[in-house]
């Protein structure tokens, strides 16, 4: 199964969520490698993303072109260590092959113990190899490819939907387009550099993502979400250990999904001269030479890694706990990138609060006769969104900063002052739901730093919804009553009331 991303402690090991994490977080940012939806323009190129998280590098899609974007850009091909696809469409995902045959290094030693983690929808895997295979293609390091899939008993549905609700779908039938999921049909064989991957179920694991709340079917087609396994050598990606990746269904015509990077919180300084004292007495000096322990002030450093010291103080064994002497822990922080999608509520929880939310607005109303009710019907019909639905999902998201990204043909991605003037245009329909400055038009190649948190937290607690997803689901429908889109009637992820 697919196994959640913490590290387990000895029986001695007196474990908080966060005091095995540095005080000191590592350094985050999100680099845009291609902001067009569909097809590459002379100025953006199809979907690509690259997170960097201290010194390592994360992938999410890779559309054709990719690598030419990661040769203008600062992204270092080999500390590229996992990849995660949204969905198997081209603009997302032609792109791999040729990006895991960049990302091999001369290196031959350090390849040899190197693994590349893939994660994508079912059918990931049989494309890869298909590609591979028939293109006698190897890899100098191996790579694992780990699917998602839907719960048995709530397959995606007719042309998917990622366990949620397909346009134009419906659940319980395990066919797309009228046909059955070729993931189930055939298999081909394993790649020579390929470890043997798993299929990941949103129940499989044991772990509920969105943290003790509800993560099944909401009522309204959307089944349950994924944690998602630690990269197989953590030793290479010690990213695995400070962060938890986490997926979720997005309604879009194939299956597709939001993945969401959480950051587990980071312990609080050590209080060491209060600590001090208590350690050097002479009673406690002689106490810890009896039990092996030369220097009582090593003692500071288990309590910094989260474990109880027993010390001697007034003839009497006193345990010291590390919440005597550590500060409060930081909150980590939470990156969500979605793929494609018209209904994205499934993920609502797991992305409350988000410090960064990258959210596809295909499409726009912009021309004086448009009528922006009709540009989203006709929007959602192709399983897209609009500035305004981002911004409507990312303001009952509570989100800190909204990133939009996949535009069509007709928005130019140059410095050109028309270009800048309709990306301003967008940028204001979303802001007006939103509100503040906190949203973006993406660019190719464009940079946006996540810096660490400031506030403070109580040891051991997450940010997370109070209600998983039904603050969420609650207000957007409540938007959605407002706006009802007659026109869309028959799209099952849109519950337009008369």
């Amino acid at each position: 199964g697919g196994g959640g991303g913490g590290g387990g402690g000895s029986d001695m090991m007196e474990r908080h969520d966060g005091w095995d994490i540095p005080c000191t977080p590592l350094d985050a940012s999100f680099v845009f490698l291609g902001t067009a939806s569909m097809a590459p323009s002379t100025t953006r190129n199809v979907s690509g993303n690259a997170i960097r998280i201290g010194s390592e590098w994360i992938i999410v899609d890779c559309g054709e072109g990719t690598q030419h974007q990661i040769n203008r850009s600062k992204v270092a091909p080999g500390s590229v260590q996992r990849i995660y696809i949204t969905h198997l469409h081209g603009d997302h995902c032609f792109g791999l092959p040729g990006l895991m045959c960049k990302i091999g290094t001369s290196n031959i030693e350090a390849e040899s113990s190197r693994i590349v983690h893939i994660v994508g929808p079912r059918g990931l895997r049989n494309m890869l190899r298909a590609t591979l295979l028939t293109s006698s293609t190897f890899t100098p390091y191996r790579f694992r490819v780990d699917e998602l899939w839907p719960t048995p008993n709530t397959d995606a549905g007719v042309e998917g939907g990622g366990g949620g609700a397909a346009v134009g779908g419906s659940g319980g039938v395990a066919k797309v387009g009228g046909y059955e999921h070729f993931s189930n049909v055939f298999t081909l064989p394993i790649h020579p550099s390929e470890i043997e991957g798993i299929n990941i179920t949103p129940d499989n694991d044991g772990h509920d993502a969105n943290d003790g709340h509800d993560d099944g079917d909401d009522g309204h087609g959307h089944g349950g979400t994924w944690e998602l396994p630690p990269h197989p050598n953590p030793v290479v990606s010690p990213v695995s250990d400070a962060w938890r990746v986490y997926a979720a269904p997005l309604s879009h015509t194939v299956d597709s999904v939001g993945y969401i990077f959480k950051e587990r919180p980071h312990r609080g300084a050590m209080d060491a001269k209060a600590a001090r004292p208590r350690l050097i007495t002479d009673e406690n000096k002689e106490f810890q030479r009896l039990v092996g322990i030369k220097n009582p002030m090593s003692l500071l450093g288990q309590l910094q890694r989260g474990q109880s010291v027993e010390i001697m103080e007034n003839a009497q064994r006193i345990t010291l706990h590390p919440s005597d002497f550590i500060g409060a822990s930081k909150a980590g922080r939470v990156i969500a990138v979605l793929g494609d999608t018209c209904d994205s509520r499934a993920l609502a929880g797991l992305a409350y609060g988000a410090d960064l939310m990258v959210h596809e607005a295909t499409n726009a109303a912009l021309d004086e006769d448009e009528d922006e009710d009709e540009v989203i019907a006709r929007t959602i019909s192709h399983g897209h969104s609009t500035p305004t639905m981002a911004a409507t999902f990312a303001a009952c998201c509570g989100v800190h900063r909204l990133v939009l990204t996949h535009f069509s043909a007709r928005y130019k991605g140059d410095e050109s002052d028309e270009s800048l003037a309709i990306m301003a245009r967008i940028s204001s329909q979303a802001s007006e739901v939103l509100g503040g400055d906190e949203v973006m038009c993406a660019r190719d190649l464009m940079e946006v730093s996540i810096p660490a948190k400031r506030e403070y937290i109580n040891c051991g607690s997450h940010t997370t919804m109070p209600t998983g997803s039904v603050v969420v689901q609650e207000a957007i429908e409540r938007v959605e009553r407002e706006r009802s889109v007659r026109s869309v009637r028959s799209v099952r992820s849109v519950r337009s009331v008369r």
